[in-house]
């Protein structure tokens, strides 16, 4: 039992340590941590990179060469619903609203124009994804 106690109190220790090291950064850097984690930022401030906007180019950079030759963009969350609508993608819900369905029968209600039955389902899904994705 004496081995749990000390154990823990060598566990809270390296906690604690670590928590006071991340409190004496600089606010901008303690938002890295925030953002990608303690074992990222360490990395470049163990390699001489200890400035936040370099280490934020840095992370940006190694984040977009992995997505290198990918048929897809990276995406950052924040841009996310305005970089996917630039490549005629759209996030939507799982589940139709209401305004969804609602634009897909309003699509086709008054439908004088003769198309295949593909070509109206094409354009009733247009209709519901416009009206349900994220801005």
């Amino acid at each position: 039992m004496m081995m749990n106690v000390d154990m823990d109190a060598a566990i809270k220790g390296r906690i604690i340590a670590r928590m006071s090291e991340i409190d004496a950064l600089p606010a901008d850097v303690r938002e890295l941590v925030h953002e990608y984690g303690w074992s990222i930022v360490k990395a470049f401030r163990d390699a001489g990179v200890t400035r936040a906007r370099n280490i934020l180019h840095l992370v940006r950079m190694v984040q977009q060469g992995s997505a290198e030759g990918c048929a897809r963009p990276l995406i950052y969350i924040d841009d996310a619903p305005k970089t996917l609508a630039g490549n005629g993608l759209a996030v939507i819900p799982a589940e139709p609203s209401p305004a969804m369905l609602a634009a897909s029968l309003a699509e086709v209600s008054g439908f004088n124009v003769h198309v295949t039955k593909p070509e109206k389902h094409r354009l009733r899904l247009v209709a519901a994804i416009r009206a349900g994705r994220l801005k």
